[in-house]
């Protein structure tokens, strides 16, 4: 998500269904990384309303499924946290400290 040139590029669409929650970006803001755990902050739109987000991903293991973390928290016009162990797929957090 960082260039080479040092700005920022991405998007973040998050649902659960269970809640009726839908957010999607419309900026990344920050993203900074401490061994294999990324902080990626913006604002977006969640449910009509201007949010901001900050999401906590883990990179704890390949494949990720049952060991990664992803953690949001979303304030703003809706607010809304929630903190799981993935089910499926993978997170990869790239640096010089995750291996």
């Amino acid at each position: 998500m960082i260039q080479n040139d040092g700005s920022i590029a991405g998007k973040l669409e998050f649902l659960d269904q269970g809640f009726g929650l839908k957010l999607k970006s419309s900026m990344i803001t920050a993203v900074t990384s401490v061994g294999c755990t990324a902080l990626i902050q913006g604002t977006g739109e969640a449910n009509g309303g201007s949010v901001d987000f900050a999401v906590i991903v883990t990179d704890t293991n390949w494949p990720g499924a049952s060991s990664d973390t992803f953690t949001i928290n979303i304030s703003g016009g809706v607010s809304y946290v929630a903190a799981s162990t993935l089910r499926s797929g993978n997170i990869q957090v790239h640096g010089p400290l995750c291996t």
